[in-house]
This record gives C-alpha cells, sequence and structure tokens, in this order.
C-alpha cells in the first residue's frame, strides 16, 4: 500500500503546508507590530492558512471540493479551538509565538475529523 495513498497522510501533508503559512503569516503580523493582541493575529493567519488547506484539501487529500459551508463551519469550530488554546497558553507560557504554536497543533487533529466524516464525506472512492 502505497502511504501517501491514504488520506490521513496526504492530510498532514497539506496540513503542514497550511500550518507553515499560519506560522509565517503570523510571525510577519507580529514583526509589523509586536503590540497586537495573540488573538487578532491568531485569527488573521489562521483565516489564510484556511484558504491554503482548502484548496490542498479538495485537490490533493480528500480529491473532491466538499462542502464550501461545512468547510466554513469546520474553520470556524478549529478557529475557536486554535484561539481558546492559544489565548490560554499565552497566559501560561507569557509567549505569543509559543501559545500560537500550541494552537496550532491541537485544532488540526479536530479537523481533520470533522473534514473527513461530514465535510468530504461525500466522495465516490471509499478507500482511504
Amino acid at each position: 500500500m502505497n502511504i501517501l495513498g491514504h488520506s490521513s497522510v496526504r492530510f498532514i501533508i497539506v496540513g503542514a503546508i497550511a500550518t507553515m503559512t499560519h506560522a509565517v503569516m503570523a510571525m510577519i503580523l507580529l514583526s509589523f507590530d509586536r503590540d497586537l493582541s495573540v488573538l487578532k493575529v491568531n485569527t488573521a493567519a489562521f483565516l489564510i492558512a484556511v484558504l491554503v488547506s482548502y484548496a490542498g484539501h479538495a485537490l490533493y487529500t480528500f480529491k473532491m471540493s466538499g462542502s464550501l459551508y461545512k468547510y466554513i463551519l469546520t474553520s470556524i469550530i478549529c478557529l475557536f479551538i486554535n484561539n481558546t488554546v492559544a489565548f490560554v497558553f499565552d497566559h501560561i507560557a507569557k509567549s505569543k509565538p509559543v501559545a500560537i504554536a500550541v494552537g496550532m497543533l491541537v485544532a488540526p487533529i479536530v479537523g481533520y475529523a470533522i473534514s473527513r466524516k461530514w465535510v468530504f464525506s461525500d466522495r465516490q472512492n471509499t478507500k482511504s
């Protein structure tokens, strides 16, 4: 079996690219103004990464467009989880980059489960 043929591996690849997009955008925003709140920076970077993520998942991970409405709802759920974790860790670690990184690690786990079972569930190919 080709490991790249499994949707969870493709999800990780696309997720890594989206996560790198998120991290780079967050660092760029913080480089302009270190006083921006972690929630503003994280939300802006997350929204940019969502575009990268949807395109990657539609074209590569699940190989179908899925429901944009469901994807937006899933993204909102993941943003809430991401921001909640980032907010908590900002107060614990006192480091915005660390807080954002922890949030970026937690939210994708939930995102994969929802995307696979709900957003992209109508695909023709049931092998993944």
